[in-house]
């Protein structure tokens, strides 16, 4: 699948390479050894799975809508006239992975958007169509893409009108037309705790709610034990 990744953080490192080696030794059927691996092996805050899913074949390339492009896996590369910035790598079976690199998420459309411009990014365009014609497409959004965020006094939620801007932005209407699977995660640590996350999600239970029909805010915050204020 192609991943889009709209994240605060990257997400893209690997800590140890003997984590691909023991990964490699789970068969795709096994869902409780992958179960335990994931959860057990893999760093609780979540910044290393998109390296390893690249390596299992889950995941082709991926589009980082991102503000933290740092020590990425692999060889990061500039873009040029007719490329994207991106950091890539070698899987064990030679095939190249693409972690390509967008730190705005208008960057994606418009008149140079990545996705849109028929001039330059050629390598983008052509990793995301060639999906997308499969409806093969992966859209995860961690929640505090949506912060403010400041050294010394942490993360604290956007403003309802900023929120509002990006969520009925035609980018993001683009991102999440074209995917055939959303992903969620709420970060509440990173979104500057538990109020400011119940803030966030509200404004994202909006768009589901009225996208699919979903209303997820009362199941999620029973399941994590928020206090759904």
């Amino acid at each position: 699948a192609f991943l889009f990744h709209v994240d605060h953080h990257a997400d893209f490192f690997l800590t140890y390479d003997n984590l691909i080696d023991e990964q490699e030794k789970i068969k795709n059927t096994d869902m409780k050894k992958m179960t335990d691996f994931v959860q057990k092996k893999l760093p609780v805050d979540n910044s290393e799975f998109i390296v390893p899913a690249m390596y299992k074949g889950i995941i082709g390339d991926a589009i980082s809508v991102s503000r933290e492009n740092r020590s990425l896996y692999g060889t990061l590369e500039d873009g040029s006239y007719k490329t994207t910035k991106k950091a890539w790598f070698k899987d064990r079976k030679g095939k190249i992975h693409n972690f390509f690199l967008c730190g705005s998420i208008y960057g994606l459309t418009g008149h140079n958007g990545l996705l849109t411009d028929e001039y330059n990014n050629f390598d983008v365009r052509q990793a995301f169509r060639k999906n997308h014609r499969k409806r093969n497409v992966i859209l995860d959004i961690d929640l505090d893409f949506f912060t403010y965020r400041d050294d010394e006094d942490g993360a604290w939620a956007m403003n309802e009108r900023h929120l509002e801007t990006i969520l009925s932005s035609e980018a993001f209407n683009f991102l999440w037309s074209s995917a055939e699977v959303v992903t969620i995660a709420l970060e509440p640590y990173y979104c500057g705790f538990e109020a400011e996350c119940i803030f966030i999600l509200d404004k994202m239970n909006s768009i589901v709610l009225n996208k699919c029909g979903l209303d997820i805010k009362e199941k999620v915050t029973q399941q994590f034990g928020f206090s759904n204020k």
